[in-house]
This record gives structure tokens, sequence and C-alpha cells, in this order.
């Protein structure tokens, strides 16, 4: 074999082998290196909250709540949710199931529904009493619809606070009021769910995003 003939081979084999690597590295992954100073891309995914279900088999409905709140039953007509604490449970919204009763009288279902949120507006203390005349007290009523397709209303009441050792008197609303209907639970009687404010928390604090979150979460099957 001449100089030139082993001097093509030698040509040739290179030229081979750096052809195969070329192929090969097309087809091995490629990392791609970030350029110098740029923070690495991290996708941020919301962390989905644990949700619970509170159900009431006697009246056919339940709603939902988050991790970290706490049920309490006193009955299947009054249930509170909270957080509990060191000084006990903080109930922030209440969910009680209203009849009528042979001293409701003859009332529409509306009126019945109004008036009996005027009782749960009113508040008796040593120094203080609070309650929702019954003059023009319905504020900002208007209809509501749970996520599951439930038909409601909600509402403000005004109300009136008197302080017994100054005799001041304090003016606001208070609410709101979510309520839905539940008549066909309870045959020969009127009846309906209410979620509001617990009369234990001032209008002032009430927590309006949660009690509406309650509310929206309601689910009625009779």
């Amino acid at each position: 074999m001449t100089r030139s003939t082993k001097i093509l081979t030698v040509v040739v084999v290179i030229l081979g082998i750096a052809v195969a690597w070329l192929l090969l590295r097309e087809r091995l992954p490629q990392v791609k290196e970030p350029e110098v100073g740029t923070p690495p891309q991290v996708e941020n995914k919301p962390v989905p909250q644990e949700e619970f279900i509170y159900k009431n088999e006697k009246y056919g409905f339940r709603f939902s709540y988050m991790a970290g709140y706490k049920v309490l039953e006193a009955s299947p007509e009054i249930i509170s949710i909270g957080k509990e604490s060191r000084g006990g449970f903080s109930p922030l919204a209440q969910v009680v199931l209203v009849r009528s009763g042979p001293d409701t009288g003859v009332l529409a279902f509306e009126e019945f529904v109004i008036d009996s949120a005027r009782e749960y507006c009113m508040s008796k203390k040593a120094d203080s009493s609070s309650e929702c005349t019954r003059i023009d007290d319905v504020v900002n009523i208007a209809p509501f619809k749970s996520a599951s397709g439930v038909s409601g209303q909600v509402f403000y009441l005004r109300y009136e606070e008197t302080n017994f050792e100054t005799g001041k008197v304090v003016k606001g609303r208070r609410g709101p009021f979510y309520t839905f209907n539940t008549s066909p639970s309870t045959p020969n009687e009127m009846s309906f769910i209410m979620i509001y404010n617990p009369i234990s928390i001032t209008a002032e604090k009430a927590d309006e995003m949660f009690i509406g979150t309650i509310a929206s979460s309601f689910v009625y099957r009779p």
C-alpha cells in the first residue's frame, strides 16, 4: 500500500467516526445549561386544600368546609362551624334549621323567614342589648343560588345596640343571612335553613367571606 493510500484510508476512518458521533449525539437527550444569573424556572402549582363534608341525614342537606375548621352539632337543627383554640371553640358561622309552629300564625313563607331572622338577631347581655327593628330593617335582599343550584336568598338586617350604663345607642347592620327553603323535609310545617353570623360575634367582626363560602357549598336533596 502506497503512502498516499494509507493517508486516504486514515482520513476516511476519521470522517466515519466523526459522522457516527454526530448521529449518536442527535439521539441523546439535550441538557440546556441555564444562563449565568438566571434563576431556574419552577412551575408553581396551587396546593389543593383538603375539603370535608357535613351531612345532615334527617333533613337531607349538606355543606363543605376546609381543613383546619371544625363542626359542632348541638342537634340536627343547630350546627356551628369554626376553629378550636386554647380558649375553646370559636364559631365563625351558624347553620340552623328553623321550623314553623303553633305560634307562627298565618304568614307567607317570606314573612316567616324575615321574622325568624329578626329573632336570631336579638341579643341580651348584662350591660347591653341589641335587636333588629321591625320597620324597614331588611337591607340589600337579593336572590342567591348555591354552587349545586339550590335557590335561596341573602339579606342583611338593620340593628340597634343599647348600652344600659351610658344609654348610648349604636346603629348598624347585621348579616349576611343566607336562607334556603327546606319545607319538603318538614311535612305540614314551613322550614328553612339559615346560614349566618353567630350572635356571639359582633356585626363588625363577621367573617362574611367564610359564611358565603359555606352557603355556596350548600346542597339540599330531601
